[in-house]
C-alpha cells in the first residue's frame, strides 16, 4: 500500500526583518549587551566560551552567519549560514535602520 500525502501550496505574504552579519567573537560582548535575551556566553566543547543563543532550538553561530531579527531588529528569529541566507533572501529596498547599544 502506497503512501498517499495531499500537498498544498503555500507562498509567503510579507516577510519582513533585519539581519546582522556575525563576524565572529569580537562582536560578542556587544551583542550580550545589545540583546540581552538573546545572547549569553556559554562553554562550548573546546572549553572555551562562545556566543549561544539562548532560545533552543538555534544554532551555535559560526563567523559569517547571520542574526535574523523581528521586522522592529528587537528579538532574534533564526541564525542562518551565509550560503543559505543569500539563497533565501534579497535586500529590501528600503533603508536599512541601525541598532546601537544603549
Amino acid at each position: 500500500m502506497k503512501n498517499k500525502f495531499d500537498f498544498k501550496k503555500y507562498e509567503l505574504i510579507c516577510l519582513r526583518f533585519q539581519a546582522i552579519r556575525y563576524e565572529g567573537k569580537k562582536m560578542d560582548k556587544n551583542l550580550i549587551k545589545q540583546f540581552p535575551n538573546d545572547f549569553r556566553l556559554a562553554y562550548g566543547f573546546a572549553g572555551d566560551q562562545e556566543l549561544a543563543p539562548i532560545r533552543r532550538g538555534l544554532k551555535i553561530p559560526q563567523t559569517n552567519d547571520w542574526f535574523l531579527f523581528d521586522e522592529e531588529g528587537k528579538a532574534l528569529v533564526d541564525i542562518t549560514t551565509e550560503d543559505l541566507f543569500h539563497k533565501t533572501y534579497k535586500e529590501a529596498k528600503e533603508e536599512s535602520v541601525t541598532v546601537s547599544p544603549s
